[in-house]
């Protein structure tokens, strides 16, 4: 379990992982062995556009991107660099802005951004465990329909697909690929005809099995040790606040709920025993749940912004 540096404690409470009231502490941001920069990431929308924005360890804001269409921030195993989506300008006069269509990479301050590949249509990408290549969710050409799972170098290189979906009524969601923790697979969420899914996929040769299906999922994330794979489903019966942590064998079987009330879909898994959930308002939590169930929450100081769309931690912050 990761150990955070307590600044201050409002309750003290102990949760089983069904249990709605959290522990609520004030918490230092997540960081990096030996590193000042951010390990905390997420977008957020503004009135220029979508950029993706940093929390330092010591709880300072920065802006990494200014060009008002970057997103799906994902960091190289050391924290040192981010790789994103981004957008080229729209059109003058264009009714709507243009979706991302190339993947960059910079410095985990901001600095040095340089684009590495560029496809028709980029709707998340992220960094294989060794940082040395890259998933991408996608389409490479607008005239033929080869949306599908993309795998390429780091820097961009040597690009391929290793999955489409087979038929008409399915679709990729934009969430971000999952690494299995050795790299030879990748988990998505997918949806066929109405009917939602997690999908597991090789690298290798681009075969596919379903892990799970559910009334809905998103954001599909393996455990440390590769067991077991969570994900953000419905309950629809509960109305407010319907969204929770699931987990389910990483071989398929019977999801077992982890973390409830999530609130909303715009959360991002990081190792499969943390995530980072987003609370209504500004009030943003950090959940840890160790293998057994129980849950802290950690509060994030508040980041003053009304929605977070995508947010991850460094996968150093965590070890």
């Amino acid at each position: 379990m990761q150990r955070w540096v307590v600044v201050g404690v409002s309750a003290a409470l102990v949760m089983s992982a069904c249990t709605p009231d959290p522990q609520r502490v004030a918490a230092l941001p997540p960081s990096c062995p030996g590193s000042d920069e951010p390990a905390y990431a997420y977008t957020t929308a503004s009135d220029s556009g979508v950029d993706i924005f940093g929390l330092r360890p010591d709880g300072d804001v920065v802006q990494l991107t200014q060009d008002g269409g970057s997103s799906s921030p994902s960091f190289t195993p050391d924290g040192r660099s981010i790789v994103f989506s981004r957008a080229n300008p729209g059109r003058p006069g264009a009714s709507s802005p243009p979706s991302a269509d190339s993947v960059w990479i910079m410095r985990a301050d901001g600095s040095e951004p340089r684009e590495v590949l560029r496809l028709s249509r980029v709707d998340s990408v992220s960094v294989s465990p060794d940082g040395t290549r890259l998933a991408v969710t996608g389409q490479v050409r607008t005239d033929r329909p080869d949306g599908g799972v993309y795998v390429a170098g780091i820097d961009g290189d040597g690009v391929r697909r290793v999955y489409s979906p087979p038929g008409r009524g399915e679709h990729l969601f934009g969430y971000p690929p999952a690494w299995s923790p050795d790299g030879s697979e990748v988990a998505v969420s997918i949806t066929a005809n109405g009917r939602f899914a997690i999908y597991a996929i090789s690298v290798a040769d681009g075969s596919w099995r379903e892990v799970t299906a559910a009334e809905s999922v998103s954001d599909p994330s393996w455990s440390a040790d590769g067991s077991t794979i969570s994900f953000i489903s419905e309950v629809p019966q509960r109305g407010e606040n319907p969204y929770d942590v699931f987990t389910v064998p990483a071989t398929g079987g019977e999801p077992r709920r982890a973390a409830s009330d999530a609130d909303a879909m715009t959360t991002s898994a990081t190792d499969g025993a943390a995530w980072l959930i987003q609370r209504q308002g500004s009030d943003h939590e950090l959940v840890l749940t160790d293998a057994e169930g129980a849950v802290d929450r950690l509060v994030l100081p508040p980041l003053q912004v009304e929605q977070i769309g995508t947010a991850t931690v460094a996968p150093c912050a965590l070890l």
